[in-house]
């Protein structure tokens, strides 16, 4: 049996009509995961309720005023959330914490701890950050056109729903066309297109790998700065006025200097006439070892970006 977080809010019952099994199996199978599936439905609640206490706060808890700024009281708002009374005052009290009423070592359907309604900039899943993106700046709810799709790692799992168009250098499917072929799609008729190129520089000098070949480095700064351009100017070219580019990059060290490759993002979107919409960072638990043994003279950098660029 396989749950995804949006189950957990469903009945015993539902769960097993759903996946054909008993309900006493999907019983066994939430106690083994540690669902919370109590402590989900309490944050439930307290979310539908916050709105009150936001009207409550505004007039500093005062019940009588409540009454006559909003014209409703505890019973109606209980009949309109259709909730028991006494639930409804024990959400509503002043000093109630979800936080004390959870169990933060269970799996929840929710992000818990503080702020949990914010879609916020730093994570360490780039899962999290691309859903971020597409609630905040992606009506469809997917991305139309990924141009270096890769192995498809931005779309792995149930997660993400991968693009109707996936372009690669090099295709490793035959689900995935040439990036030749992007160049003939009409032009102006997509809402979203995602890029992540490489942020590797080998030096040119050294023998090209199984790596290089499929296009995961670049041999010096000029040829990653003209693959960012050709990339995003094929991008402005295929997008919408007014909608949205996704460019993953990253800073890098190479040859002892520092390569400032968002700054070169950031330059490039405004000589294509794109606008920053947000900006989002991904910081990673590790990055690859080097094997040179080098003396370090910069901060190994631990984090990429995610630059949302609206097409004017």
């Amino acid at each position: 049996m396989k749950l995804n977080k949006s189950d957990y809010g469903k009945t015993i019952e539902e769960i097993a009509h759903e996946t054909g099994c008993k309900p006493s199996n999907v019983r066994r199978h939430i106690q083994s995961r540690r669902i919370d599936r109590r402590g989900d439905e309490q944050i439930r609640k307290f979310k539908q309720l916050k709105k009150w206490r936001r009207k409550l706060e505004k007039v500093n808890w005062d019940w009588d005023r409540f009454r006559q700024v909003y014209g409703c009281t505890l019973r109606d708002i209980a009949k309109k959330e259709k909730l028991a009374v006494s639930t409804t005052h024990r959400y509503l009290a002043r000093k109630f914490s979800i936080e004390s009423h959870i169990d933060s070592t269970k799996e929840s359907q929710f992000q818990r701890g503080k702020n949990t309604d914010y879609l916020q900039s730093v994570s360490r899943s780039q899962h999290t950050i691309l859903r971020s993106i597409i609630t905040l700046y992606i009506p469809s709810g997917k991305f139309d056109c990924d141009l270096t799709y890769s192995k498809g790692g931005f779309y792995k799992g149930k997660e993400l729903s991968a693009p109707v168009y996936k372009f690669d250098k090099y295709p490793q499917f035959d689900d995935v066309s040439s990036l030749d072929d992007a160049y003939n799609l009409e032009h102006g008729t997509l809402d979203s297109v995602v890029v992540d190129l490489p942020f590797i520089i080998r030096d040119s000098s050294s023998q090209r790998s199984v790596v290089d070949q499929r296009y995961k480095s670049f041999r010096n700064i000029e040829e990653m700065e003209t693959a960012y351009l050709e990339m995003m100017t094929l991008a402005s070219n295929l997008l919408k006025t007014g909608a949205i580019l996704v460019v993953k990059t990253q800073d890098v060290n190479s040859g002892g200097k520092q390569i400032w490759v968002h700054q070169i993002v950031e330059r490039l979107a405004e000589q294509l006439n794109f606008e920053i919409e947000d900006i989002f960072i991904n910081y990673a638990s590790h990055v690859m070892a080097r094997a040179d043994y080098s003396v370090q003279k910069h901060a190994r950098k631990f984090h990429s970006y995610f630059y949302v660029l609206k097409k004017n």
